[in-house]
């Protein structure tokens, strides 16, 4: 499987979702094929937690620490 970010944006009165050009061209996407998507929301699960806590550091750079720690060893 193939794995990409994109940004939900406004196309007329719904939400539309672009590929990456990269991720077209090596799973040799052509207008009209049907593909199927995983679709997972990013949240930000330390400003659920922690609310309007002031740290020292922004969470999205905590959030960066906990990743390379967790998916880098």
């Amino acid at each position: 499987m193939t794995s990409a970010t994109s940004t939900a944006r406004k196309w007329g009165n719904s939400l539309g979702i672009t590929l990456p050009r990269d991720l077209v061209e090596s799973l040799r996407i052509n207008e009209g094929d049907e593909v199927s998507l995983f679709v997972v929301k990013k949240a930000n699960p330390l400003k659920k937690w922690a609310g309007k806590a002031k740290f020292k550091k922004s969470t999205d750079k905590m959030m960066g620490e906990i990743d390379r720690e967790l998916y880098n060893d």
